[in-house]
C-alpha cells in the first residue's frame, strides 16, 4: 500500500499549512517508520491506526512537528531518530608489500524531526504489541525441564500504568494508613502527614526562536540534580524534617501555548511534619519550598520567575480537604490515565512520550526511602495472602543489608521500612525487636539467636552457595575418644527461571540476549570551518576578537600595528573570537597566523583550527618517528595518533623523511 492511500477506510486529514512540501514530510515520516506495514492490524478492535493517529497530530500542529528533536551536539538519542553521515576514505600503505585498505567514519550525526521520532515511537509500539517471552527452568531433555509464555509489556502500556497509581496507593498507605487489597490495615508511619507537588517548568522558546523538546527535557530535568535535590534537602533539614519521600514525575504540557506537547516535572512529596509540631504547617512548608523553586529558576536557563509563582507551590496537610479522598488520588490528578492505550492518548500526550522514548528517559523517579516503602507494602500483602507461600511478615526476619547508609533490612522483601537501623549488632536487632531467627527447617520459632558469624564457612552449605544448583561439603572432626568422624552436607535446588527467547506477534523467535537498547550521541559541527564562514562570522555584530588579557576589540586591525588596544599587554600573541550569541569561540593563533589565513589565498581550508593544528602536532611525531625507528609505516601511524582521513598523508611524510637519511 502506498503512502498516498488511507488505511482502513479512513481519509488522511487535511495538512492545515497547505503545503505540498509540508505534506511529503508526513508521507515520508511514514514510509521510512512503516506504519503502513501494519495491514494486518485488527479492524475490529476499538483503536485508531498508528499512521492515522500520527496524521492526526500532524493536522493539529503541522510546522512544529518540523523542529529537530535534539541540536545538541554529544546529546544521546536511540539509532532510530538519528540521520548519519558517512564518509570512507581509500588508503594504500607504501611500499612494496603495502595493503590497500577503506577506512569509514561517521562524520555528522544530527537528530530527526519531532514529526519523525513520533512515527518512530507508534512503530515501535505497534510491534511490541502481542510480544511474548519464553521462560524456561533447566535445559531440554532434562527431567526437571519446563517452560511457559508470558506477555511482556513496556512502560507505555496500560497494565504498566496501572501498576504505577498502585504504587502511589502503596506509599500512601505506608504513610499515612489505610486497608492493603490483601485485607490488613496499614498503621501510618507518619505522625503529621502533608502532601507537596512542586512544579518545575520551562519555556520552549527562549529567544523566540523554538528549541528542541530533548533539549527543553533534559535542561529540566538537569536541574535536579543541578541543585534543586540538593536544596530540598537542605531545607527541610533546616526544619528538622527527617521522614519524607518523593515521587518524579514527568507530564506534558496541556493547551494551546506554545509548550504543548513539550514536558514538564512534578515532584511529589509525602513530609512528616511532626518536627514542627501537631495540625497544619502548610505555611512553614511553602515557605521553604519557595526556596526549591527559586534554585529551578537559578540553575535552569528556560526556567522564568514569571511561570513560577505561588502556582508552582502546594501543600495540603492530608485529611483537612474533604474534596480529596487520598494523596494518591490527588497526585493521580497529575499523572496521565492508566486506563487507555497510547493510541487513545491526547496529541500532546504522544509527543512528550515521543520525547522520552527517543532519549531513554525515565518517566517517573522516586527517592530509596519511597521504594523500600513499596517493597515492604507487597512484602505484607503477600505474607496475608492465600496464594503466596511467604509465611513471615514483613519484618519478622531482618538480616544485614549491603546497601549503602542502610544496616538491616527484611530478608523477605530486602527493604529497611520501619527495620530500626540504630542497633549496633544483628543479634541485638533481633532480639529488640522480636524478629525470628530461620533455624535448618525453615520455621524459625522461638529459637535463640546464637549470634553471629562473619567467617565464610559458618551456615549450612546451601547458605554458603546460594546461586548453586547442587553443592555439597564434606568435613573431618577429629575425636579424641573415639577416632575420626566424617560429616557430609549437600543440597540440592530446583534450576532457575530464565528468558530463553522473545517471540514477536508475527510468530519470529529472536534470541533473548542484546545490548539493550542502542544509544547514539549527536555529532553536530557547531564551529565555522572554512575561511569563508569565519569571513562571515567577523560580519556578525555579535563576534569580537578576545587577547589573553581578555580585552576585546572589533577586528584584529587593532593588534596589526604598534598601537595596542587600552590594557593589553599580550602583544596579540594569542587571539581568539568569540561569539557572544552562538556562544562558540575560536583560537588561539597569533594575529599574523590569523591573518594569514583569511588573505585571500587559491589554497581552500576545510580544517577548523583545532583540527589542524592537531594534525601538524600528528605529522611531527610522524617524522620523529620515521627517522629514528625501525617501525612499519602502520606502526608509525599508530603510536602517531594521525586521523584515518590522513594516513595518506602520513604515509608519504614517512616515505619522504626516510629518503633523505
Amino acid at each position: 500500500m502506498s503512502t498516498g492511500q488511507s488505511t482502513g477506510g479512513a481519509a488522511w486529514p487535511a495538512n492545515r499549512t497547505n503545503s505540498s512540501s509540508s505534506c511529503r514530510a508526513l508521507q515520508t515520516a511514514i514510509q521510512r517508520y512503516g506504519l503502513n506495514d501494519f495491514e494486518d492490524v485488527d479492524p475490529t478492535r476499538d483503536l485508531p491506526h498508528p499512521a492515522h493517529r500520527l496524521a492526526q497530530i500532524w493536522d493539529e500542529y503541522g510546522e512544529r512537528l518540523m523542529t529537530p528533536l535534539s541540536e545538541t551536539d554529544g546529546r544521546k538519542l536511540r539509532s532510530e531518530v538519528v540521520n548519519e553521515t558517512w564518509v570512507e576514505y581509500r588508503v594504500d600503505e607504501p611500499g612494496p608489500t603495502g595493503d590497500t585498505f577503506n577506512v569509514s567514519e561517521v562524520e555528522e550525526r544530527r537528530a530527526v524531526t519531532w514529526l519523525d521520532a513520533i512515527a518512530a515511537m507508534l512503530a515501535w509500539y505497534e510491534r511490541a504489541r502481542g510480544r511474548q517471552g519464553r521462560l524456561a527452568r533447566g535445559y531440554a531433555g532434562e527431567s526437571d525441564y519446563e517452560e511457559f509464555l508470558i506477555e511482556l509489556e513496556n512502560s507505555w502500556q496500560p497494565s504498566y500504568c496501572k501498576r504505577e497509581v498502585a504504587r502511589l496507593k502503596a506509599l500512601e498507605r505506608e504513610t499515612v494508613g489505610g486497608q492493603r487489597p490483601s485485607g490488613g490495615d496499614a498503621e501510618p508511619e507518619y505522625e503529621n502527614p502533608h502532601s507537596v507537588i512542586l512544579t518545575l517548568s520551562g519555556t520552549s522558546m527562549p529567544n523566540g526562536d523554538r528549541i528542541g523538546p530533548a533539549d527543553h527535557d533534559r535542561e529540566i530535568a538537569d536541574s535536579w540534580t543541578d541543585g534543586v535535590y540538593r536544596t530540598l534537602h537542605y531545607q527541610l533539614d533546616k526544619l528538622g524534617v527527617i521522614d519524607y519521600l518523593y515521587h518524579k514525575q514527568g507530564e506534558p504540557h496541556p493547551g494551546d501555548g506554545p509548550n504543548v506537547g513539550y514536558g514538564h516535572h512534578h515532584v511529589m512529596l509525602m513530609v512528616d511534619a511532626a518536627p514542627l509540631g501537631t495540625g497544619d504547617q502548610t505555611r512553614r512548608l511553602e515557605s521553604a519550598f519557595r526556596e526549591v523553586i527559586d534554585k529551578h529558576v537559578d540553575v535552569c536557563d528556560l526556567a522564568g520567575s514569571s511561570a513560577h509563582g505561588d502556582g508552582a507551590i502546594s501543600v495540603r496537610r492530608v485529611g483537612d480537604d474533604e474534596e480529596i479522598e487520598s494523596w494518591s488520588a490527588y497526585a493521580a490528578e497529575y499523572i496521565a490515565s492508566a486506563e487507555e492505550d497510547l493510541l487513545e492518548r491526547s496529541d500532546q500526550y504522544i509527543m512528550w512520550a515521543a520525547t522520552q522514548w527517543a532519549t531513554g528517559s525515565q518517566k517517573a523517579t522516586r527517592s530509596m526511602t519511597a521504594n523500600s516503602a513499596i517493597a515492604a507494602d507487597s512484602c505484607k500483602q503477600r505474607h496475608e495472602s492465600e496464594r503466596s507461600n511467604q509465611n513471615v511478615g514483613h519484618g519478622e526476619r531482618i538480616v544485614r543489608s549491603s546497601r549503602r547508609g542502610v544496616d538491616f533490612e527484611c530478608s523477605c522483601c530486602g527493604s529497611p521500612w520501619q527495620i530500626p537501623q540504630h542497633y549496633d549488632t544483628l543479634t541485638e536487632a533481633r532480639r529488640e525487636t522480636g524478629a525470628r531467627v530461620l533455624a535448618a527447617d525453615g520455621s524459625g520459632d522461638g529459637l535463640e539467636d546464637d549470634g553471629e558469624s562473619d567467617r565464610w564457612d559458618a551456615g549450612s552449605v546451601g547458605d554458603r552457595w546460594p546461586s548453586a544448583r547442587a553443592a555439597a561439603s564434606a568435613s573431618t572432626k577429629v575425636d579424641p575418644h573415639y577416632g575420626t568422624c566424617v560429616e557430609f552436607d549437600s543440597v540440592t535446588r530446583a534450576p532457575s527461571w530464565r528468558m530463553d527467547a522473545i517471540i514477536e506477534s508475527s510468530g519470529e523467535e529472536k534470541p533473548a540476549t542484546g545490548g539493550g537498547v542502542d544509544m547514539r550521541a549527536l555529532r553536530i559541527p557547531t564551529r565555522p570551518k572554512t575561511r569563508g564562514e569565519i569571513a562571515a562570522f567577523l560580519g556578525d555584530p555579535a563576534t569580537y576578537v578576545v587577547c589573553r588579557c581578555d580585552v576585546l576589540a572589533r577586528s584584529l586591525e587593532s593588534w596589526r600595528g604598534d598601537d595596542l588596544p587600552d590594557h593589553c599587554e599580550c602583544d596579540g600573541d594569542e587571539l581568539r573570537f568569540a561569539n557572544a550569541a552562538e556562544d562558540w569561540s575560536l583560537g588561539s593563533l597569533s594575529v599574523d597566523e590569523w591573518l594569514s589565513f583569511l588573505d585571500p589565498d587559491p589554497v581552500v581550508r576545510e580544517l577548523s583550527f583545532e583540527e589542524q593544528r592537531e594534525l601538524d602536532d600528528a605529522l611531527d611525531r610522524v617524522r620523529h618517528l620515521a627517522e629514528n625507528t625501525s617501525l612499519s609505516p602502520m606502526g608509525v601511524v599508530a603510536q602517531s595518533g594521525v586521523p584515518p582521513k590522513h594516513l595518506e598523508t602520513a604515509f608519504s611524510e614517512i616515505e619522504n623523511t626516510r629518503s633523505k637519511t
